[in-house]
């Protein structure tokens, strides 16, 4: 089982890492073709602006999602510095359980609300709402498996490697 979700965890991260690197770039040139198309042609493109809005929304999402693997969202560590063994353990496991709790709270309120913003059509875009709201869950989703995994080698540790390596004894 632990194996399996850290599997889960690592194709996740495979996914969505260039999927966020994806909605940057996208985010980035469509920027520059409203500040192009605005200040040189002296006429902007109607869809320019939502297109960027929605990539940051996505890049949000799905980069949160990969900072949480990598271990670096925000954290307050001063004190967490000075634990060690079973208590330092025992405090990433709560941290995963909080942590897998708001996402899962995320998760399950922004599916509720996915029917809801399903009937709403983006002006510029013409797409319905709800693919600019699934980056909640989807992105909510990847941090909850990565603390899952967490959760897990914080609960279950790697064994360490006994056995002497190679050489005469």
């Amino acid at each position: 089982m632990v194996r399996f979700i850290n599997k889960c965890s690592r194709l996740v991260d495979i996914v969505f890492t260039p999927l966020t690197l994806g909605f940057l770039v996208l985010l980035v040139v469509s920027c520059l073709a409203q500040v192009f198309t605005r200040y040189v042609l002296n006429a902007s493109l109607p869809w320019t602006e939502e297109v960027a809005r929605y990539c940051f929304i996505w890049t949000n999402m799905l980069g949160a999602a990969v900072l949480t693997k990598r271990k670096k969202h925000a954290v307050i560590d001063f004190m967490v510095k000075n634990l060690s063994g079973l208590k330092k353990r025992t405090h990433e496991a709560a941290l995963c359980v909080i942590t897998m709790m708001s996402a899962g709270v995320l998760i399950y309120q922004s599916i509720l609300l996915l029917p809801v913003v399903a009937m709403q059509i983006s002006p510029g875009t013409g797409l319905p709402m709800s693919y600019v709201y699934l980056s909640v869950p989807v992105g909510s989703a990847g941090i909850f498996i990565h603390m899952l995994s967490d959760f897990f080698d914080a609960v279950f540790p790697p064994k360490e490697n006994t056995q002497p390596q190679g050489g005469v004894a």
